[in-house]
Order: structure tokens, then C-alpha cells, then sequence
């Protein structure tokens, strides 16, 4: 009786909110786009684009993302071993009902496959969330040899888009690797390497890819949810870690059979120097990726992060004893400091909680 009167108030609270629930999709889905149809792509922005008509607008979208306090380098604790448990669920999901506007949240155990979602199947603008399956994608080609990361793309001039990122200062014509686009579109969320990867592949291959290796079906340019969201995550904590992730333990340095401290590390440029597989080059991005919402203090957190009007959310792979995936979607698109301290509240909930595995729980 409980379960069923929590729905029905969460239901209503998407209806005011504005917030889109998508049907379940159909066993043989139709055919669907990640992009949206367009003439010519050159004229579609890549962020701030016009949202459905059921997610009122506001305010003009910022040109680009500012500064957000890095949260994850505060109160430095030991890892825990987030398992949560009926009660701990319970909690959570009062406290993102008091919340004004519209939030969902999916959490993932990446050990066991325990799931739990708040209006998971709540769609918002994805703004650049949509960054984080597309270089999956492109990775993987290069994986199977049909793209070379050492490629180089000339820049056109209608490739540039405003927003955030650097190339857009650069002249056409300049040549940028497949690597630098995958660095770029992922670190600073370049909107222009963005474009120019998406206008040297497929995009219909792309969502084949989305279908069958993401397992999203529903999933557009203009709509992403919290269940889509783990669903990434997933597959890139999957392809990170294709064995599983192991907490490091720090041990003593240890000396040699003489008694000597071991050599100096190798520089930067030596030729033997390992070179990172693609697994590895994705860590690597989402460690460094901007504008980190997520707060698991003394952990690693791989992320991607997403803002445009009405949208500000963030996503992540936190790496600690009990590895998770948590996705955070709002649309909270000021960005203000009261923005930032809602998305600390959310994940130092479940980054806190402890007890036995959660029962999973659909969208």
C-alpha cells in the first residue's frame, strides 16, 4: 500500500514538475535516432538546444560551463562499502521528494547488479551527457580497426559551435587527431570536437550501437534519462575494467636485493613508457573531466557532466571497495551554489549508506 501511494505522489510530482515519462518500449522497438532528422547537421548546436515542449523553458542556456567547486577533494575519509539496504532506500527517497523541481536518480552496484532508481524514466535534455556513450562508440571503432586514433580531421568552418570548449577559437583548417577530439569532446566538453567525430562516422551505426551494446532503445539527441544514464555507465565501467575493478592497497616502497631505492620513474617521453590501451585513455578522461557534481570523498569518480536549460546533471563511476554507478538528472540549470550542494546531499547519501545489498528495483 506504502509502494503504491509513493508512486502515485512521485507521478504527480513529475506531472507539475514538467518532466516527460516515456512508455516502455516495445520488444521489436522502431527504428529511432540518437540525432534528430536535419537537413543540414551544420545548423544544429550542439548545447542549448530548444527542449521538448513538455520541459518549460527559462532563462538562456549559458555560452559555457563555469567554474564548479570541486567537491570530491573534501573531508578525505577511507572508502566505504556502499551496499544499500530497503531502509536506506527509504530514506533516500524522502529526501528527494521534499526537493523542488524536477530530480531522478539511478544508482547502480557495479558488483552485484543491484539497481535503484527515483523517476528513473523521467526524461530531460541530455546536453553534453550525450558526449560519454558517443566516445564508447567511437573508442570501440578504433578497437576494431574501422577508425585509427592517430587519424587526423580538417576543421570546417561549419563545425564550429559555441559553447563550451577550445577548438572553436582555432582557424579552419586546423588537424586534430581522433584522440585529441575524444580528449577534448570529454575533459572540457568540447562542442566542436563533438561535431567534427560525429561527421566522420555513421550515425546510423551509432545508434545500432546504442541498441545492442548500450541496450538503450528509447534513447534521442534531445531526451536521456536515469536508467539510460546507468545503463552507460555500465558499459563504460565494462570496457574500463574489463576484469572488474580492484581497490589498490598502498604499500611500503620497497628497496632491491642491494639494499638501494628503486630508480627514478621513467620521463614522459621514453620510449618505454607503457602506452595507454583505450580502457585505460577513458579512465584517464573521466578522471580529469570537468565540473564534478559527484561527492565520494577519498574515492576516484570517473564522470561526465551535463548543463544546458533547462538541464544540469551529472554522472558517474565512483571507484572504491564496492565499485557504483550514480547518475543524477535535474533541472536545476542555474548552476548555483545551491545546485551544487543538492547533487553532494544526493551522492554522500548513498556514498554513506551501509548494511545488506538492496533488493533491485525497475525504473
Amino acid at each position: 500500500m506504502k509502494r503504491a501511494a509513493a508512486m502515485i505522489l512521485s507521478a504527480v510530482t513529475l506531472l507539475l514538475c514538467g518532466c516527460v515519462i516515456r512508455p516502455a518500449a516495445p520488444s521489436d522497438p522502431a527504428p529511432f535516432s540518437f540525432f534528430p532528422a536535419m537537413p543540414d547537421p551544420a545548423d544544429t548546436p550542439l548545447t542549448g538546444a530548444a527542449p521538448p515542449a513538455t520541459v518549460p523553458p527559462s532563462s538562456a542556456p549559458p555560452a559555457s560551463d563555469p567554474e564548479v567547486p570541486d567537491i570530491t577533494a573534501e573531508d578525505p575519509a577511507e572508502p566505504p562499502l556502499p551496499r544499500l539496504n530497503a531502509e536506506d532506500l527509504e530514506a533516500i527517497g524522502k529526501m528527494l521528494e521534499i526537493e523542488e523541481g524536477c530530480i531522478s536518480v539511478g544508482y547502480l552496484d557495479l558488483v552485484t547488479g543491484d539497481a535503484w532508481y527515483y523517476n528513473g524514466d523521467a526524461d530531460y535534455p541530455p546536453a553534453s551527457l550525450v558526449k560519454l556513450p558517443f566516445a564508447l562508440y567511437i573508442l570501440k571503432l578504433c578497437d576494431s580497426g574501422d577508425l585509427d586514433m592517430d587519424a587526423r580531421l580538417e576543421l570546417k568552418a561549419g563545425q564550429i559551435r559555441e559553447g563550451t570548449g577550445v577548438i572553436k577559437l582555432e582557424e579552419p583548417g586546423t588537424e586534430y587527431t581522433v584522440r585529441e577530439l575524444v580528449e577534448l569532446m570529454l575533459t572540457v566538453s568540447d562542442n566542436t570536437a563533438f561535431k567534427m567525430l560525429r561527421d566522420a562516422v555513421s550515425l546510423s551505426d551509432y545508434n545500432r550501437f546504442c541498441r545492442r551494446e548500450l541496450g538503450i532503445n528509447n534513447i534521442t539527441y534531445q531526451l536521456m534519462n536515469a536508467a539510460d544514464c546507468v545503463k552507460v555507465l555500465d558499459a563504460a565501467y565494462r570496457y574500463v575494467f574489463p576484469e572488474g575493478f580492484v581497490l589498490p592497497r598502498t604499500e611500503p616502497e620497497a628497496e632491491d636485493i642491494d639494499g638501494e631505492l628503486p630508480e627514478e620513474t621513467l620521463p614522459a617521453d621514453s620510449p618505454e613508457v607503457k602506452v595507454l590501451s583505450n580502457g585505460e585513455f577513458l579512465r584517464d578522461l573521466m578522471r580529469r573531466a570537468k565540473y564534478c557534481l559527484i561527492a565520494a570523498p577519498g574515492c576516484e569518480i570517473l564522470h561526465k557532466h551535463g548543463w544546458a536549460d533547462p538541464a544540469y546533471h551529472d554522472m558517474g563511476i565512483v571507484l572504491c571497495e564496492r565499485p557504483y554507478a550514480l547518475a543524477i538528472l535535474s533541472d536545476r540549470h542555474s548552476g548555483t551554489k545551491d545546485d551544487v550542494a543538492l547533487f553532494r546531499r544526493v551522492s554522500l547519501a548513498f556514498y554513506r549508506s551501509g548494511g545488506d545489498p538492496a533488493e533491485a528495483v525497475g525504473p
